[in-house]
């Protein structure tokens, strides 16, 4: 709930999600602590779905608000650089979530329409030290996906050819 005196978010960006992350995520639930929180005593499978429906909507209400800086923003079209203005990751309880811009920019009309559509391509233990120091492992990570995005594309044409 929110301060009476404070205006509700409104989520800015859709979320979707690529291959099995959600699986991945589901399998971080036993490692949380908010999601179940400490007052769930039980490890019940209806308890940890619950929890993963409530951690799942937890992580697309927050990239639905937009999380990247003003800088990143501006720059989600062509002058971005390979991972700078595409690709992100933050901390969430005990997952750390990579994702990257999937789709749109700019807003047109400023801030009210949705701006972009964000997919989230991995989903990991987030490390015991905090948050990593570069962002090498997110470059591997663009580096693989866009790789196994062009073999995929690849075998559609090479398909459609052989018609």
């Amino acid at each position: 709930t929110f301060a009476s005196w404070l205006p509700p978010p409104k989520p800015r960006s859709a979320v979707q999600w690529y291959g099995n992350t959600l699986e991945e995520l589901r399998g971080l639930v036993p490692h949380c602590t908010f999601y179940p929180d400490a007052r769930d005593a039980d490890e019940s499978e209806e308890r940890l779905d619950g929890a993963f429906r409530t951690l799942r909507a937890a992580v697309e209400e927050v990239l639905g608000l937009d999380p990247r800086t003003p800088q990143s923003r501006g720059k989600s079209g062509s002058g971005a650089t390979a991972t700078t203005h595409r690709y992100w990751a933050l901390d969430f309880d005990a997952a750390s979530v990579a994702f990257r811009l999937a789709g749109g920019g700019p807003s047109a009309d400023g801030e009210n329409a949705p701006t972009a559509t964000f997919e989230v391509v991995k989903v990991g233990r987030r490390g015991r030290e905090g948050a990593r120091a570069d962002k090498a492992w997110l470059d591997a990570l663009r580096q693989e996906l866009e790789a196994d995005t062009a073999a995929r594309d690849g075998e559609t044409s090479v398909g459609v050819e052989g018609r």
